[in-house]
């Protein structure tokens, strides 16, 4: 993984809670550093793009979704419908 990419990412030893480390990203840099996380995924553990956008679709239509966070597990939906092994935590699922 390429350190520079990473300038966007809040250190959470400096930051404390990744999720309040977020919150003083600007808005682009937050798209930024939502987007090369996905991108930066190993190809072993992500979805392909077809899926993931399905898996976005699904969760734009949810009502647990507030400001691209689940409020059922606290998740940052781009982050959690990128990976293979996750599950969305709605029940009845909207995807998996």
């Amino acid at each position: 993984m390429n350190p520079a990419s990473n300038a966007a990412v809040p250190d959470i030893k400096r930051d404390g809670c990744p999720r309040c480390g977020m919150q003083s990203l600007s808005a682009s840099d937050y798209q930024s550093s939502l987007k090369n996380y996905v991108e930066q995924l190993d190809d072993d553990i992500k979805v392909s793009t077809d899926i993931y956008n399905l898996r976005l679709e699904a969760c734009k239509s949810c009502g647990h979704l507030i400001n691209g966070m689940c409020r059922l597990c606290g998740c940052f939906v781009e982050m959690r419908a990128a990976k293979k092994s996750l599950r969305c935590p709605c029940r009845p699922e909207r995807w998996a």
